[in-house]
């Protein structure tokens, strides 16, 4: 049995081919071979061969076998005629698995035998003119395990308009619907109709296009079909129970992911043969590792994490307070190291020290329901919500921009030491900023690799080389333009910032106050004045130089955006084409944003050299910056409708009496005014004043201050005059605020904010969530919030919840094992096997528990409720 380690994968399948055995095949000299050599040109992973009226054993078996050489899977099909329901009879297919040629030809001789094919061997009959029972040769093909597709959409002879038939007819043809398990359409277009008006009468069915091919030799599969499974009958049954995210009818593959946000495998790198050292890849959807207690499934998850961004972790357990895995055993490390390999072939080994860590998030085992409100000044629900806001589009700037009202505050009232600090503060920022958009070297990579397929699709759509070098000089002379550009207005913006400075401040004063030296006075001011004017007249003209040269520039840039128009238009496939520039320029965005942070990162650095030297007293404009923020945030936070935020701006009192009051004064001579000082924001000009005086008793020595701080005011002052506000964050959710929910309902909230409100798509790496979730909200929340989320990035999680695994279809399973007298392993102390929910086998032979049987019987052995979740998946699309 053959295990496709990354699990339910798209792949392009066509389940609607036929052979030289069919009785109107256009060309019955072309060769098995040829057959199996052009589907494989044509990237189809999985085919099934539907001759009319016959399954022509000898040739499918060779088909058969000459797929497995060529990774295509090849299953058995047959077409009939049904007898008429209506105007035209009704074309369906039945598809059977092959598992030997014995099974064939028994399915074959059943066919033949209980259906009016069978006259097909009489006499004066032709083969066109053979109708078989739907409802009878249906129920036979399920009988045999077969499956049932049937023609659909505006397709000839087929089931169509449902919505619009007669009562009588609706319910015959509801009779048909039952009986067939896929509805093969004639063309994309159909799926509207069929979502819209059918599926809400009849439920969901899956739909398929297909090439019903009666020429090899002019194959062309018209959109693809794309399938996400393993290519076997197996996999081909999940479309049945998930139709509506197992198949798509798309050309390009469904559900693509940035390449530098997606891991390709892992691997122990371990010479203690505790660890198996084989790669376990991963899927680019939800990956689900299972096992029994203490089989290494947290530290496998916990090992990717640390070795992608040990920060991270280290992070979140100490938001949690939560300890690390027991790593060590009997003083020696289990494992010598970690790798982890991207999709975009950068590698992370864990003991390797880099500044460029990429961004994952991670929640470990436990981190939700530690994450409780405490008697602190800002508690860890405060920043984790204040992390989770920051990575919303929608209000970003809103931090960005308190943020720079603050650094602004700072600048007039810290020293070159704190300003050098906050500075470091700020780059921190900047950095999280560039890391949230990507990588920018896996950017760059990325946009090559497009560039790349655009190119060849140029090639592709008929462009002549002549036409090639062309559209590539103008391309190039575009971006070219776009450079020159951009470079002049910022040319413009330093001309315009020094145009609007004093830039002669300098005034001649002489000694002798005589009347000559008055007049030479004036003459020299004069001059200075002359000169100035002189100078702007100068900037206004060269800005208006550079308006004018822009303009030129503009107006060349629209020529070439003209010549280029009629090369684009010329290629054939312009809706991959548009796609693929679409996407070449939302990754060029990217790296456009990264490449401007960047310059605002450079700017930062620069700002370090400086010195500020003035004191400034604007200690309440931290709590007026603060709160003008908070009013802005409820006001334009994109949660959705359900979550309410709300914000309150308080003073940090403790640490203001504990860091400054306490640390500052002798505390014997302290004034009983000063004592539990509270820096009271409901009166703000009584604060304000509370404050002055603080000051001024400081400059006069009217306070003892502790030895240390005799000769150093200045220090003093800067502690005082800082931001001694806070920020708390409260969620409520049905009516609930978080600090009031449940332990279930409050975790759920907190895994909705931080997923869904980060938009870096990076992977996501869940440590048994089920252990801080009740079963109602795993299965009616977590679990659609999963199957939605998946679609959109990496996700990695470990749990013992059947229906963590099956009812969000998770395309991987990852099955850990440790060596033991019941559960034995090849070779290590700890193995695991992976593959998709669709892969099942037992072979009892077999002493090794992971190599045993498959992936699904793992499943329903090792997660409590297996079975019944697998039951339930089968049985959700027959509830009306």
């Amino acid at each position: 049995m053959t295990i496709y380690p990354r699990g339910s994968e798209w792949r392009k399948w066509d389940l609607h081919v036929h052979s030289p055995s069919s009785y109107d095949y256009k060309n019955k000299s072309v060769t098995n071979d040829e057959i199996i050599e052009i589907l494989k040109r044509n990237d189809i992973s999985v085919v099934v061969f539907t001759d009319h009226h016959i399954i022509d054993v000898e040739r499918i078996w060779n088909l058969y076998q000459l797929g497995l050489k060529n990774n295509i899977t090849v299953l058995a099909g047959i077409e009939f005629l049904s007898d008429s329901r209506g105007e035209e009879p009704i074309h369906f297919i039945g598809i059977f698995d092959i598992k030997d040629k014995e099974r064939l030809t028994y399915i074959w001789e059943q066919l033949k035998n209980r259906t009016n094919i069978s006259k097909i061997y009489g006499k004066d009959h032709k083969v066109e003119e053979v109708y078989c029972d739907l409802e009878e040769t249906t129920n036979l093909i399920h009988e045999l395990g077969g499956l049932i597709t049937i023609h659909a959409g505006t397709k000839s002879s087929s089931i169509e308009c449902i919505t619009n038939a007669l009562p009588h007819t609706m319910a015959q043809k509801k009779d048909i619907v039952s009986l067939v398990d896929i509805f093969e359409l004639g063309k994309k277009e159909d799926e509207k109709g069929y979502i819209e008006k059918v599926f809400p009468n009849i439920g969901h069915k899956p739909m398929i296009l297909c090439s019903d091919n009666h020429n090899i030799k002019e194959y062309n599969l018209k959109t693809n079909c794309w399938i996400k499974a393993d290519p076997t009958f197996e996999g081909l049954k999940q479309i049945i129970y998930e139709p509506g995210d197992r198949v798509k009818i798309q050309e390009e593959e469904p559900e693509q992911k940035d390449p530098y946000n997606l891991i390709d495998y892992v691997q122990f790198i371990d010479s203690k043969e505790t660890f198996t050292n084989e790669k376990i890849y991963l899927n680019q959807n939800l990956n689900v590792i299972i096992g029994g207690k203490s089989t290494g499934k947290s530290i496998l998850l916990r090992e990717i994490a640390r070795t992608i961004n040990p920060n991270e972790v280290k992070n979140r357990l100490e938001e949690a307070n939560l300890k690390d895995y027991k790593i060590y055993e009997d003083g020696k490390a289990l494992t010598d190291n970690f790798t982890v390999k991207w999709i975009d072939e950068k590698e992370d080994r864990r003991n390797n020290e880099r500044d460029n860590y990429r961004k994952i998030i991670y929640i470990p085992q436990s981190y939700l329901n530690r994450l409780v409100e405490k008697d602190e000044e800002q508690s860890p629900i405060d920043r984790l919500i204040e992390n989770i806001l920051k990575n919303d589009e929608n209000i970003k700037h809103f931090f960005e921009s308190v943020d720079s009202q603050i650094n602004e505050n700072n600048r007039y009232i810290s020293n070159e030491i704190n300003e050098l600090i906050q500075n470091l503060q700020q780059l921190n920022t900047k950095v999280e900023e560039i890391k949230n958009l990507g990588d920018k070297a896996g950017i760059e990579k990325y946009i090559k690799d497009i560039e790349n397929e655009i190119k060849v699709f140029h090639k592709k759509g008929g462009l002549t080389e002549e036409e090639i070098s062309q559209f590539s000089i103008i391309k190039e002379n575009i971006e070219k333009l776009n450079n020159e550009i951009n470079n002049f207005s910022k040319q413009k913006e330093d001309y315009k910032e020094l145009l609007s400075t004093k830039k002669f401040e300098k005034t001649y004063k002489f000694n002798q106050i005589t009347e000559k030296y008055e007049q030479l006075n004036i003459y020299a001011n004069t001059l200075i004045s002359r000169i100035e004017n002189e100078f702007n007249k100068y900037l206004q003209e060269e800005i208006k130089e550079i308006d004018n040269f822009i303009i030129k520039k503009n107006s060349e840039l629209n020529n070439l955006k003209k010549q280029i128009e009629p090369l684009l238009e010329k290629v054939k496939n312009i809706e991959i084409l548009k796609n693929k520039n679409e996407l070449l320029s939302k990754q060029e965005e990217k790296l456009k944003q990264i490449k401007e942070k960047e310059a605002e990162k450079e700017k930062l650095e620069e700002k370090r050299k400086e010195s500020i030297n003035k004191l400034v007293d604007y200690f309440i404009k931290f709590y007026e910056i603060k709160s003008e923020f908070t009013k802005k945030i409820e006001q334009n936070n994109s949660l959705n409708h359900d979550l309410e935020l709300e914000i309150k701006v308080n003073p940090k009192n403790e640490k203001f009496n504990e860091e400054f009051i306490n640390e500052v004064f002798d505390i014997r001579s302290l004034p009983d005014n000063l004592k539990d000082f509270n820096l009271n924001i409901e009166n703000i000009d009584n604060l304000k004043l509370k404050i002055r005086d603080l000051i001024i008793n400081i400059f006069n020595n009217s306070i003892r201050l502790k030895k240390q701080y005799n000769d150093n005011i200045k220090e003093v002052i800067q502690k005082l005059i800082k931001d001694w506000f806070i920020i708390n964050y409260s969620v409520t959710y049905d009516g609930d605020k978080i600090s009031d929910m449940s332990q279930g309902k409050k975790s759920f909230v907190l895994l909705r904010l931080i997923i869904e409100l980060d938009n870096s798509k990076c992977p996501l790496l869940i440590d048994q969530p089920e252990d801080d979730l009740d079963n109602r909200s795993i299965y009616n929340e977590i679990v659609k919030f999963l199957k939605e989320k998946k679609k959109e990035r990496q996700i990695i999680i470990v749990t013992h919840n059947a229906n963590l695994a099956v009812a969000t279809d998770a395309e991987c399973i990852i099955v850990a094992n440790q060596n033991g007298e019941k559960t034995k392993n090849k070779k290590f102390k700890f193995e695991y096997v992976q593959g998709s929910l669709e892969n099942t086998f037992i072979k009892d032979e077999i002493n090794e528990i992971l190599y045993k049987q498959g992936i699904k019987e793992h499943v329903c052995d090792i997660l409590e409720g297996g079975e019944q979740a697998f039951e339930k998946r089968k049985n959700k699309y027959n509830f009306k």
